[in-house]
């Protein structure tokens, strides 16, 4: 039985295609009768059901029984990893599949899953019903003049979207569905934001009283739209029996929380693979939502961070090699959008995008990335020194370190010939290098945008800051273990200030939360972090049959030396400085079932590991609890630099323009009904462009951006230096840490 762990978040929700999407292996692009693969379960299928609902409480944290409860939830998950936007399924569609809700767990531990290949068959044929209402809505053409609104759902979870009612409900939604779609393509090609890059304030304006200024090409909008439609029914008539057994048995592993799943024998093949090639084209994780490509993040040091426009929330809708022609990428599965954003090194691919900044989807940009690899080097940790002048004009020596990830080079080991590489290592070089030329007053230790990795890198990165003490408690379903720095030496023992935001998960959350704790460091960013606090492990259903797949389960989970989890909860700033994730659906608590883990005891700090002689003995070699890294309390301190950094940045211009910036952003994604109405679209479009100008404009004047200095325009990173200069000049010493302990 193998055995893995993983760390990295799983950001992608069970409420989106992915799972639909992943298995499906042939689509043809261009609109053609689809033909329907016969839904034929493999003769093995009820034992491979049987299995997994056997192991299925008995791997995971929380050992629940598949019971009524978990098929009633497996139930909604399946049904929204179909249709999550609750759009083509009728009410009596879903009122006859729950009439077997209470039975499903019954029947799935004898391995009958009839009902999933029922369920399909039924959306198969509502699709097929939707496609033709699609095409002979837009053949009959659609009243643009009309003022009428249209309800968003804001919300994804399965219980809170209601299904048609009958035949003429449906048709009311897709009436409106589509014209709204309609109308927001044309609002973005009459404003020609699809032939340029993202919108810079010295653009011109191309509506002029609410109307297009240029010629749009209605027909090609109504064909793009029948095109999207008949794709995705060609994706859904591909799928096979495998891809509705591993969507079955996933949604019931959902069930017991986001990151559980079950991988068919293709999948836990391809798994990897997929995962690392959506990375080497342009360094972008993706995931697929809404019949887009989804970009959850952008790596560090790959070609869409050195180009510096794609941004994480963006959605990829269309993929053209550099000047041919663009081709939609919506409905197709995610490995095959993968396959078209990637291609050789050198080559150029434009990607059509929807901004993250746009939750009305009526605008979209033309990025052009060359495509490359992204290297170690490049995602490694970086440092650089700068200099600061308090309000008394004294100049400060302040350092900055960048930590995209917790990585380690597994090619090499410490304890052979072959050098190896680890995010410890590079950073303790890099605060070594800070502290030998003249030496810093304080650092920022900036992990936004880091979603975690090694957990021994964390412990031990939390061990370059402290004294030797406990760092994170590990809980599975039988004991809890307590991770430790065992190294009494100090790499930094100065003021610290770390930089987090809703996208720093899990090893990123443990090393902050550490920090907190000791009071070694304050935190600054978003109101909390991702709050991923549980570990994966991937074991295989059987052994003796291979092809029966595997699966991933939540098997344990993290809690601070304060007993407190940063499941669901993350880690709150101390100051908050909100980024654009902050008024986003990002983070743990956003995911349907998400796992919540009561606290437990905290860890003792001032003594070794052990009871009795075994603690004596302890204290004794290690130098006595003396060597052990001590609390101490920053709360009177935290106090005063919240108070100093609120009034700075309510007397700062740009401030005050960032802020208005991101709650006009939290307006839209809060922003529910949208008009129907073109010229009134066509005007709000415009007002908004206009308004968005004038307050980047405001944040990154144009004298920074024409002489290429882009460090001012990071106003997060901005503040978290001046707080660490209001630090130092508190005068007093940071933590105990630099009392009497030699620095390495």
């Amino acid at each position: 039985m193998n055995r893995s762990f993983s760390l990295t978040p799983r950001f992608w929700a069970i409420g989106t295609f992915l799972a639909v999407l992943m298995a499906i292996l042939s689509v043809v692009l261009s609109p053609r009768e689809p033909d329907t693969i016969p839904l034929v379960p493999a003769a093995d299928y009820d034992d491979i059901a049987r299995v997994f609902a056997a192991k299925l409480p008995e791997l995971h944290l929380k050992s629940l029984p598949v019971d009524d409860r978990i098929a009633s939830r497996a139930l909604s998950l399946f049904i929204s990893q179909l249709d999550p936007g609750h759009s083509f399924f009728l009410a009596a569609d879903i009122a006859e599949f729950r009439k077997q809700e209470r039975q499903l767990d019954d029947l799935l531990q004898k391995g009958d899953i009839d009902i999933a290949y029922r369920i399909v068959t039924t959306f198969r044929q509502r699709v097929k019903e939707r496609c033709n209402y699609v095409e002979k809505l837009l053949a009959d053409g659609l009243d643009l003049t009309k003022d009428e609104t249209f309800t968003r759902p804001k919300s994804r979870r399965s219980e809170e979207l209601p299904w048609p009612a009958n035949t003429k409900a449906h048709n009311e939604l897709w009436r409106k569905k589509i014209k709204d779609q309609y109308v927001a393509v044309f609002v973005s090609r009459s404003n020609n934001t699809e032939d340029n890059k993202r919108p810079s304030s010295d653009e011109t304006d191309d509506v002029e009283g609410g109307r297009p200024t240029q010629e749009v090409d209605v027909r090609k909008i109504a064909d793009d739209i029948v095109k999207q439609y008949r794709q995705y029914e060609t994706v859904l008539n591909d799928g096979d029996a495998e891809w509705v057994l591993e969507m079955y048995l996933s949604a019931f592993a959902a069930a017991y929380d986001p990151h559980t799943d079950y991988m068919s024998a293709g999948d836990v093949k391809n798994f990897d693979i997929q995962m690392k090639l959506s990375l080497m084209g342009i360094g972008a994780l993706l995931t697929s939502e809404d019949g887009a490509a989804k970009v959850v993040r952008v790596i560090a040091g790959g070609p869409a961070e050195r180009q510096g426009e794609l941004k994480a929330g963006d959605k990829i809708v269309g993929v053209a090699e550099d000047e041919e022609e663009m081709q939609s990428i919506l409905h197709l599965p995610l490995n095959r959008a993968v396959e078209l954003i990637r291609g050789k090194k050198g080559t150029a691919v434009v990607l059509k995008v929807i901004p993250v900044s746009d939750a009305t989807g009526d605008s979209t940009v033309k990025i052009r990335i060359v495509r490359g690899e992204v290297k170690l080097e490049e995602q490694a940790a970086r440092g650089k020194v700068v200099e600061l002048t308090d309000d008394a004009g004294e100049k400060h020596s302040l350092g900055v370190v960048k930590l995209p990830a917790f990585y380690v080079d597994l090619k090499g080991s410490p304890n052979s010939s072959r050098p190896f590489r680890s995010s410890v290592r590079d950073v303790r070089d890099i605060v070594e290098g800070m502290t030998s030329t003249g030496g810093v007053e304080g650092i920022v230790f900036d992990l936004r945008g880091n979603p975690g990795g090694s957990l021994q890198e964390a412990v031990e990165m939390t061990g370059l800051f402290i004294r030797k003490g406990p760092v994170v408690q590990v809980k599975d379903r039988t004991r809890i273990g307590v991770l430790q720095d065992k190294d009494s030496a100090v790499a930094f023992g100065g003021w610290l200030v770390v930089l987090v935001d809703r996208m720093s998960a899990s090893a990123s959350e443990i090393l902050a939360g550490a920090l907190q704790d000791y009071g070694r460091a304050v935190i600054v960013g978003d109101s909390r972090t991702h709050g991923k606090g549980t570990v994966q492990s991937v074991t295989a259903l059987s052994s003796a049959h291979r092809g029966w797949g595997s699966l991933k389960v939540t098997a344990a989970g993290f809690y601070r030396i304060t007993g407190e989890s940063t499941q669901v909860k993350g880690v709150s700033a101390d100051i908050v400085v909100p980024s654009v994730f902050d008024g986003m659906d990002v983070g743990e608590d956003v995911l349907e079932y998400a796992l919540v883990c009561p606290d437990i005891p905290a860890t003792k700090t001032g003594m070794p590991e052990g009871r009795g002689w075994l603690g004596v003995l302890g204290a004794l070699s290690s130098g006595g609890p003396g060597a052990y890294q001590k609390i101490v309390p920053r709360q009177k301190l935290i106090s005063v630099l919240r108070r100093r950094s609120r009034e700075r940045r309510d007397n700062d211009i740009k401030y005050a323009a960032r802020r208005r910036l991101l709650d006009r952003f939290k307006a839209r994604q809060n922003r529910t009904v949208v008009s129907l109405n073109l010229v009134k679209r066509l005007a709000i479009a415009k007002d908004e462009k206009r308004v968005v100008e004038l307050e980047l404009k405001t944040v990154r004047p144009e004298s920074e951006k024409d002489s290429g200095e882009t460090e001012s325009s990071d106003l997060v990173l901005n503040e978290g230096l001046n707080i660490l200069v209001d630090m130092i000049s508190q005068d007093a010493a940071p933590s105990s840490v630099q009392n009497g302990v030699k620095t390495r």
